[in-house]
């Protein structure tokens, strides 16, 4: 642990991150809206779970929650962009 460290997903409600490695990322959040995740974003993330992904305007990554939900973030060449069906 670091003190004072700033998280590494922060948002308007609660949020956890269980994991974050060269191959998934996993967390939740407790209520609909959007989130910052200090990832760099890709286009190649797929999701599991009721959220979507957009690039910030600094490189990060947005999580857009629908409701609290978990989710997993997994690199694949399909993506998971907001809007996308």
């Amino acid at each position: 642990r670091l003190p004072d460290a700033t998280p590494l997903l922060t948002g308007p409600s609660r949020t956890a991150l269980e994991r974050l490695d060269h191959e998934r990322i996993v967390g939740s959040v407790a209520a609909a809206g959007t989130y910052r995740l200090r990832v760099r974003w890709s286009r190649y993330w797929s999701v599991d779970g009721d959220v979507c992904l957009r690039r910030a305007a600094d490189g990060m990554t947005e999580v857009v929650a629908h409701r609290a939900a978990r989710f997993t973030l997994e690199p694949s060449l399909r993506g998971a962009l907001c809007g996308r069906g």
